[in-house]
C-alpha cells in the first residue's frame, strides 16, 4: 500500500513538471491557462501586455449610462463617457488600464448619460481628436463639453456616414448617422463598426430602429456582421431590431445599464431575442466591467 502511494505522489510531480515545462515554453497553453485564473492573471494589470500584440474592448460599467474603451498598441480610443455621477470611477479605471492619453474621443450623441463625465476626460487627458455628430443639448452637461473643449483648445470633427479612418490596427467605419435632421437625438448617435485584423466590434450608442435600418439600406449584410456588438440605447426594445442583430450576427453582445434602473434595461424583448438566437450577452450591471479580448482571429470575454 504505502508502494503505490509513492507511485501516485511521482506521477503527480512528473504531472506538474509537465504543465511547468508548458508553461515556460508555449505562450498559446500559458494563454489558455491565463483565461481560467490559471498561472496567469485574470486583472486589468495583463491589459498593456495584451494591447501590445492584441486589441481590447472595454465596456467600463458606469451605472446607467455608456463609456467604452477601445485599445490597440499604443493607441487608445474612448467611445462615450458615461454620466456625470460616475466620472471619478471612469477616470480611475482609464488610469488602471494604463490610459495616458486618448488619440480619439467620440461622444455619439448629446445626452447626459454619454457625455457627463466627458469634461473631466477632456480635463485630464491629452486628446488629438474629437468626434461628435451634427446635433446640440441646451443642457448643462453639453454646455460643460464645450466650455472644457474651449480651454484645452480642442475642436470637432463631424464624421459622415462611409468616412473610413485608421488607428495603428484598427479600422473605423462611421455607419452613422446618415444625416442630421432626425426628430430622436438617440438617432443621431455616431455608429462604428471596428476591426482588428479579422475581428470587428459594433459600436451602436442609442442607435434606435430608425437608424439600425438606414444602416442595413446602405451597408450589406456581409460587411455588416461583426463578432461583437453593444447593444443599442441600453438593451431597450426600441434599438437591437431583430433584422439588425441577425446582419451582424455577433457571436458576444454587452448592454451597458445600471442595476435596477428606472427603464427596464435591457428590455425582456432584447433579452429574448439574444437569447433565440444563441448569443452570447453580458450586462455591467450584473457583470461589471465586461473586457472583450481579440488576437486578431478570435474574440474573448474577460
Amino acid at each position: 500500500m504505502r508502494r503505490k502511494n509513492k507511485i501516485n505522489l511521482v506521477s503527480i510531480a512528473v504531472f506538474i513538471i509537465i504543465l511547468i515545462l508548458f508553461y515556460i515554453f508555449s505562450p498559446e497553453f500559458r494563454s489558455t491557462l491565463a483565461n481560467y485564473g490559471i498561472f496567469g492573471q485574470s486583472d486589468d494589470s495583463s491589459f498593456a501586455a495584451v494591447t501590445e500584440t492584441g486589441a481590447l474592448m472595454h465596456v467600463i460599467d458606469v451605472g446607467q449610462g455608456d463609456s467604452i474603451l477601445l485599445q490597440s498598441g499604443e493607441y487608445n480610443i474612448l467611445v462615450d463617457a458615461g454620466p456625470n455621477s460616475a466620472e471619478d470611477e471612469l477616470i480611475s479605471y482609464l488610469n488602471s488600464a494604463g490610459v495616458d492619453r486618448l488619440d480619439c474621443f467620440v461622444l455619439t450623441h448629446p445626452h447626459e448619460d454619454h457625455i457627463g463625465g466627458a469634461d473631466l476626460v477632456i480635463d485630464t487627458f491629452d486628446i488629438d481628436t474629437v468626434l461628435m455628430p451634427d446635433c446640440t443639448a441646451t443642457t448643462k452637461a453639453f454646455e460643460n463639453v464645450l466650455d472644457a473643449m474651449e480651454e484645452k483648445g480642442l475642436g470637432v470633427t463631424v464624421p459622415e456616414r462611409g468616412d473610413n479612418f485608421s488607428l495603428g490596427k484598427l479600422d473605423f467605419t462611421v455607419l452613422a448617422p446618415a444625416g442630421n435632421d432626425y426628430d430622436e437625438t438617440n438617432d443621431f448617435s455616431i455608429v462604428l463598426k471596428v476591426e482588428y485584423e479579422n475581428t470587428s466590434f459594433m459600436l451602436t450608442g442609442d442607435a434606435e430602429t430608425l437608424s439600425e435600418q438606414e444602416i442595413l439600406d446602405k451597408f450589406d449584410s456581409d460587411f455588416l456582421k461583426c463578432d461583437v456588438l453593444k447593444a443599442g440605447h441600453h438593451g431597450s426594445s426600441t434599438s437591437s431590431c431583430e433584422d439588425f442583430v441577425l446582419a451582424v450576427a455577433p457571436r458576444y453582445a454587452a448592454v451597458s445599464c445600471a442595476l435596477d434602473n428606472n427603464y427596464g434595461h435591457p428590455h425582456k424583448e432584447t433579452r429574448t431575442l439574444f437569447d433565440e438566437l444563441g448569443i452570447e450577452w453580458y450586462r455591467t450591471d450584473y457583470d461589471g466591467n465586461i473586457v472583450f479580448v481579440s488576437d486578431g482571429e478570435n474574440v474573448g470575454v474577460k
